[in-house]
Parts: C-alpha cells; structure tokens; sequence
C-alpha cells in the first residue's frame, strides 16, 4: 500500500465523521456538552451552564482573543504535525480483507508547516515539509506522494482557488513542464475543515475560538506558560463532536446531513452513536497579555472510534462475505486494532504584520480537469479533495490533468532551483 493512500485514508476517516454526526442531529436536544454534565459547557454569549462567574470570565476571554487576533487580519504561521497511523487501516481494503492481517507496525508521519495568511484578502501560502516517514516498507512503497524526510509540498490559496508545488528528492515535480498544479476550492462540501481553519485552508483564529466556545464541554485555566519569550495563559478545553454537529446544525450547516435511509440504518448501531456522543477531543490555546492567540494544540486519538465506524460499515456491507446482524450491540466486527492518532501544534507569530504572498503566473501553472483537483481545505498534503493520484493521473485510472497534449504523461520532475 502506498504512502498517498494514507493520506487519503486519513481524510476518509475526517469525513466519516461527519456522517455519525449527522445522526446524533435527529435525536433529542440536548444540553451543551452532550451527556457529560460533570462540568458546565461554554455558550455563545460568554456564559456558561452554570452560574460560575469563573467559567464565564474564560468563556469571554476565549471569545475576545478570537476576535482580536482576527482583527490583525495578517500574520504567520509554523507548527508540527504528527499522523500515527496503524493496524486494519495499513490494510490496502480493509473492508475485504483479513483485519488479523493487518501489518503490526505503524505508520508514523512527522511533519513541519510554516507559512502566512491574510484574512481579509482570503489568501495564504503554507510549506510543508516531511520530517519523518517511518513504518512497514510495503506501506512506504509508492511513486507519488511523501517519498523520505525534506520532501516538501507548498500550498497557496487565492480565494477558492488553489496552486500546489511539490519537492520530492531535491527535485520539483513538473506537470506538462509547470512547476504548480491550479485547483479549486468546493466550498459546499460536506468534509469538515481542520478546526481553527476556514474552508479554503485560511487560518482563522476566531472561528478556531468560537468553536471552542460554543462546543467545549470544560474549559480550564491552566497557569501561564513562555512562549518565545512571551507570557501566555494555558487554557485547555475539551470539545465535544456531538455538540459540533449540533452547533453546525443551528448555524445553518446542512452540509454532512444524511438521508433517511442512512439514518435509519445508523439508528440500528447504538453504542456506535453512544461512543460518538461521549467523544472529545483535548484542545490547548495560548493567550498572550495582549489577549492574542499564540499557539493552539490538539492531540485526538481516534483508533477506538475509527474501530467502531469501520467495523459498523462492514457489517452493514457485509463485505466478509456474509450478511451480519446489526441489530441491537452486535454491531462489532473481530477486533480491528486501528491505530489512527492525530498531534498538532501551530504557532501564530507577526501578528498585523504585512505579508508577502505571491500568486503563481499563468504560465507557471498547470490546470486541473474539472473533475479532478479540487479541495474542500485548500488543498496539499491535508487536503480533503482529491489524491496525488488523481491530480497527477499517475495510473490512469483515476483522472489527469487536463494538460493540453496527448503525452499521457504529464508528470515529470526537475532539478530543485536553490
């Protein structure tokens, strides 16, 4: 299996969710914070389940943070990224084949990002580059995509529209003798975007804080903490999925709705949707004496509920060869050990600064066909839209670039310009 189907597998995974969201929409309201009532939930006004006068002052404080360092509408960005990735999910189809059978060594992706944004222009230009890439060698096996440590992908967004550049072996890839690949944002999709992020991959602290706000179910002060010299306050909040689909839902986002068929089928998976409900995902913030957001962490372990989805899937499929009965608990498929761990940390520094952001020329850029190429999160190495595969047709069956010629193989490389 191949490293860039990782990657997609990473962003199958993104897009699940939403679906289990969907169905935790259609049952009864329920209090901010889902059923966890050990602790009050943020609200949207900066004031909490409860009457603590403490909760309300961090509420506020979240929500003032995002809004001023939105209001600075320029600065940049560095951070790491680390993807743990294992078991049935190394499988090339786990839906067919043995989970037993799954490779017993993870995969691990060390990544770095830096780049700018500017908000109000919609724009941002984002490198990432391949710190580590360890794992089984069959898994690492690929001719596209991540190939060894310095490989690097850079992102620029320009509205909705989209222009990537890879580096793979000190050398640029060339499609049809460009340097940078021009996609598309869809901004209807129904994949949610990295939280913190807006859909077309701009970094957007406010809305990275209003969801912390309305859909925490706790959010603690944790003392101060120096970063580069500056003193911030450590808040840590624990968000909660179910009450992100519900915030989306009041929000007007109809966009991960499911159809009654997929409902009814779901609402025969109980303890499916009651792991859902009770899921939430650790989340750090960092505000500086200025009331600016300096660094946000989130560390989410999703083996068990990737475990669950895709052993629900499989049993609704019956994709091992036998119909399965999926009534009641007895959703679950034989153990199918996924390790799947994502840990972000990313930076906010030069905040209100100019930036300089270059969009490529013309004749830089290689088109994508309209069905192939686009992203609904800016594209790149997270992107939730299409594969490497499919940008570059690198089998044929997929989809190509619409280049232009007849050569049927548009990608090539070139030597890195230092």
């Amino acid at each position: 299996m191949h490293v860039r189907h990782l990657f997609a597998k990473t962003v199958v995974c993104v897009g699940a969710l939403s679906l289990i969201a969907s169905c935790s929409k259609t049952e009864e309201p329920q209090a901010q914070g889902g059923s966890d009532t050990s602790a009050p939930a943020v609200t949207t006004d900066g004031t909490t389940g409860s009457s603590s006068p403490e909760d309300a002052a961090l509420a506020a404080a979240l929500t003032q943070a995002g809004e001023a360092t939105q209001a600075k509408n320029t600065g940049k960005v560095s951070g790491t990224v680390e993807v743990t990735i294992g078991g049935a999910m190394l499988s090339d189809d786990p839906f067919e084949s043995d989970p037993s059978a799954a490779a017993t060594e993870d995969v691990t992706m060390a990544l770095s990002l830096e780049g700018s944004y500017d908000v109000e222009n919609q724009q941002s230009d984002t490198t990432v580059t391949v710190d580590e890439l360890s794992g089984p060698s069959d898994a690492l096996d690929g001719d596209s995509g991540p190939q060894a440590a310095g490989d690097t992908q850079q992102v620029i967004t320009d509205g909705d529209v989209t222009y990537t550049r890879e580096v793979s072996g000190g050398e640029v890839r060339l499609v049809d003798g460009k340097e940078w690949v021009r996609g598309e944002v869809e901004m209807s999709s129904s994949e949610p975007s990295v939280p913190g992020f807006s859909d077309t991959g701009i970094v957007d602290p406010r809305q990275l804080l209003a969801q912390l706000e309305e859909t925490a179910t706790e959010v603690t002060d944790e003392g101060t903490v120096e970063i580069d010299g500056v003193e911030t306050t450590h808040y840590h909040a624990e968000l909660s999925m179910a009450d992100i689909a519900a915030q989306s839902e009041e929000d007007g986002d109809t966009s991960s709705t499911m159809s009654d068929e997929d409902l009814e089928m779901l609402s025969e998976f109980p303890e499916l949707e009651e792991l859902y409900q009770d899921f939430t995902i650790p989340v750090d913030v960092y505000v500086d004496a200025d009331g600016l957001v300096r660094r946000y962490e989130i560390d989410a372990d999703l083996g068990d509920l990737m475990s669950a989805l895709f052993s629900m899937m499989m049993g609704v499929f019956g994709s091992m060869g036998e119909d399965l009965d999926t009534t009641g608990t007895s959703f679950a498929m034989p153990d199918m050990d996924m390790t799947y761990r994502i840990k972000m940390s990313v930076d906010f520094t030069d905040l209100g600064e100019p930036v300089d952001i270059t969009i490529p020329a013309d004749d830089e850029v290689a088109e994508a066909s309209d069905d192939v190429g686009s992203s609904s999160s800016g594209g790149g190495v997270f992107s939730q839209g299409s594969s490497d595969d499919e940008l570059y047709g690198d089998s044929g069956d997929v989809g190509e670039l619409d280049t232009g010629n007849d050569s049927g193989s548009p990608s090539t490389t070139a030597s890195q310009a230092n």
